[in-house]
């Protein structure tokens, strides 16, 4: 681990942060910790073994079906 992974994590968090969500490490390597503890951005993360999976993301509701062209013929007649 070096200070450029830290560098990458933190600007990943970042534009996670600014989508409205964070980046949870789960299980990370010791050494990334101890650098993310000694650069002070561990607090940034959501860390831990025992996370529980984020919730499943919204479905959207699929769109209306397209009208088939019989049924676009059948209001014409």
């Amino acid at each position: 681990m070096d200070l450029d992974a830290v560098d990458e994590l933190c600007r990943a968090a970042l534009a996670a942060r600014r989508l409205g969500c964070r980046v949870a490490l789960v299980d990370p390597d010791p050494a990334l910790l101890d650098l993310l503890r000694l650069t002070g951005a561990a607090d940034v993360f959501d860390i831990g073994p025992d996370r529980d999976p984020p919730d499943p993301a919204p479905t959207l509701d699929p769109p209306h079906p397209a009208p088939t062209l019989d049924a676009a013929n059948r209001n014409l007649r």
